[in-house]
């Protein structure tokens, strides 16, 4: 098994210049600028932070900074032997910043699977978000099928998975 300074090692070696890889912290959830999609799930999940910070003590997370500003939050934690499921919230800056921050996480994914054993990593993507479901996509990720109601304010999402040999 990785661990978490490794993963930010792992990020870090992924990112451009400007950007740096920092064990994540829950309240990098508060200084960012988060899209309409990320700020219901904030309202409809009690204790939101506490669910994410959970999820990244779980496995493994990192926060990314530009400018002393994180721009993305992400991680993965194990399900059971060899599947894991990722999370990722991104500032609204991000937006600006997709193609490097995309590259890095394609490149994330494929060493992750070489230094754990790693044999699906899957995400959920609501299903209104075309620049979500076009990261999934960009990162390898296939979809499977459409969760209908599934989120917590009722919206419809799309699983995609990753499978590793």
């Amino acid at each position: 098994m990785v661990d978490n300074q490794e993963f930010i090692d792992l990020v870090q070696s992924t990112l451009p210049k400007d950007a740096t890889a920092n064990e994540f912290k829950k309240y990098h959830l508060h200084i960012m600028d988060l899209n309409y999609e990320q700020k219901q799930l904030i309202k409809n999940i009690s204790n939101y932070d506490g669910y994410i910070d959970a999820q990244a003590k779980m496995g493994l997370s990192v926060s990314v900074f530009v400018d002393s500003t994180p721009y993305a939050c992400f991680g993965i934690f194990p399900l059971w032997k060899g599947v894991y499921e990722c999370w990722l919230i991104l500032d609204n800056k991000a937006r600006t910043r997709y193609v490097p921050l995309g590259r890095s996480s394609r490149k994330i994914f494929s060493r992750l699977s070489s230094m754990m054993v790693l044999k699906r990593l899957q995400m959920y993507v609501i299903s209104t978000n075309l620049l979500y479901k076009k990261y999934a996509e960009f990162c390898k990720f296939e979809k499977e099928g459409l969760l209908r109601a599934f989120g917590p304010e009722g919206s419809d999402y799309y699983i995609y998975s990753r499978l590793f040999k």
